[in-house]
């Protein structure tokens, strides 16, 4: 009791604090031109949106095939883990804290669901942060994408849609995610048959995180005007987005390990031609293919099936397409 206590005073000070701290912004960002906030908030939904898996998978058709995975399995992996902690802790967004409280409006379409933690921030360490680690014998590299993940931090902060506490957690999980991804990397590249064990593995455990987020308990508060201040099926379906892309992407890896082994050779027109093409039949099956031919069934399994398969064809299936041309053109 005597513990309990002082941590709880500290746990509400800390609030009172992160909330004071986003007024002042909110006020410094009132006083700013809208074109500004316009601007924080393009840059801050990049790190979110299609764009960043046209530009990892890019790096792994085009550049390095090993980098490509590295830096996809720390981004998916770590967008997995934030929708599991964002459904186990159910944390309401700043202007349900405080009344004083909003979220600029160009952002607030994307700020829906819990807050803690960020899951920009988590995005931007699971990407940066892997380039950072890949490339850490070159320091501006890690400067750079040091810079990058503290200005995404800052902008969610400045935007109001998350306190500081979600952004520096989002940043520590994301750091320690990016850690084991890193050390199962290694241990795949020292035991390479060791690949459908460590892929079974992680389909396990994404399956038991859906089945958990699928059958716990959510609040069900309301605001003033009636309406939920967060859908738990929303929270739900964000859940089998991130895992059908992950357990999409464990699939496929250990299919072209396997199977087609594909390789990042050719010519600089030749890769960026392979980089067109990858990223123009991705956005068609993204835009207009999957969702027309998954479009009866439950979003939840809509949405998996969606990025599982959008994952399987960017990660086995063209890179098979790709080692088709490549044999036709060794062999005339």
């Amino acid at each position: 009791m005597l513990v309990c206590f002082p941590l709880k005073t500290f746990y509400l000070g800390r609030k009172a604090m992160d909330l004071e701290y986003l007024y002042a912004l909110q006020q410094l960002r009132d006083s700013l031109p809208d074109a500004v906030t316009s601007a924080v908030t393009v840059f801050s939904d990049l790190i979110a949106g299609p764009l960043v898996y046209i530009v990892v998978l890019i790096l792994f058709w085009c550049v390095d095939k090993r980098l490509g995975y590295f830096t996809a399995f720390s981004y998916c992996v770590c967008l997995g883990v934030n929708q599991l902690v964002k459904n186990i802790a159910c944390v309401y967004r700043p202007w349900f804290l405080d009344s004083r409280l909003e979220v600029a409006a160009p952002a607030a379409a994307e700020a829906t669901g819990y807050s803690f933690p960020s899951g920009h921030t988590t995005s931007a360490v699971g990407l940066f942060g892997a380039l950072a680690v890949w490339f850490r014998k070159h320091r501006w590299v890690v400067v750079l994408a040091v810079v990058f993940i503290a200005l995404h931090a800052f902008a969610r902060n400045f935007l109001g849609c998350h306190t500081p506490q979600d952004v520096l957690v989002a940043i520590l999980l994301a750091s320690a995610v990016l850690f084991v991804v890193y050390k199962v990397f290694n241990y795949i590249q020292e035991h390479p048959e060791k690949d459908i064990l460590v892929a079974g593995i992680g389909l396990v455990l994404c399956a038991l995180a859906l089945a958990f987020t699928a059958c716990k308990g959510y609040p069900t508060d309301y605001t003033a005007t009636g309406q939920l201040m967060v859908d738990p099926y929303d929270m739900q379906t964000d859940c089998f987005r991130a895992f059908g892309a992950l357990m999409g992407l464990l699939v496929a890896w250990v299919i072209e390990r396997r199977f087609i082994n594909f390789s990042n050779d050719g010519t600089i027109a030749q890769r960026v031609i392979r980089g067109v093409v990858g990223a123009v039949l991705v956005l068609i099956l993204y835009v207009g293919i999957l969702p027309a031919a998954l479009g009866g069934l439950d979003l939840h399994l809509h949405k998996f099936l969606e990025y599982f398969l959008l994952l399987i064809f960017a990660a086995a299936v063209y890179p098979a397409l790709i080692k088709f041309a490549q044999n036709r053109r060794a062999r005339s």
